[in-house]
């Protein structure tokens, strides 16, 4: 619970309010932080589908590069042993950017995609997801 507590402060968009209202305690189930959603990328916004690309690599590179910063993150932590299924994830995303007129020049090694080829462990459901994004009012129907 430590090690979660401080990653909610650190990286997460927590503020000292939700915390108090949670009686600092962080709730790991209802965090909105570094993600990668698992709902079809054809429904994100731009800023969702573009955020997530980011976030990706940042994932990937974390885990083929041995980063600490972040490498107990929550969201990270999902995808150890799952390189096959992340890099599997960029594919698509990088086609559904592809597929909307953006130019995706950030191919990832798929020497380091190894592991599982499919992700299953969700920190959020997909309906909680879904719940998550139609939230945001990005303008996107979900």
């Amino acid at each position: 619970m430590q090690d979660e507590f401080y990653l909610q402060r650190k990286c997460c968009k927590t503020n000292k309010r939700t915390l108090k209202e949670n009686g600092n305690k962080p709730n790991i189930n209802n965090l909105d932080f570094m993600r990668i959603w698992d709902i079809p990328t054809e429904k994100l916004c731009r800023n969702h589908l573009l955020g997530e690309h980011s976030e990706l690599h940042a994932i990937w590179l974390i885990i083929t590069q041995d980063k600490k910063g972040y490498f107990h993150h929550p969201e990270v932590n999902r995808w150890k042993g799952k390189l096959k299924a992340l890099y599997l994830k960029h594919d698509e995303i990088a086609n559904e950017m592809k597929t909307r007129g953006y130019k995706h020049n950030s191919p990832l090694n798929i020497v380091f995609a190894i592991g599982k080829d499919k992700q299953d462990e969700l920190i959020n459901s997909v309906d909680e997801q879904i719940k998550i994004l139609g939230n945001k009012k990005c303008g996107r129907k979900l």
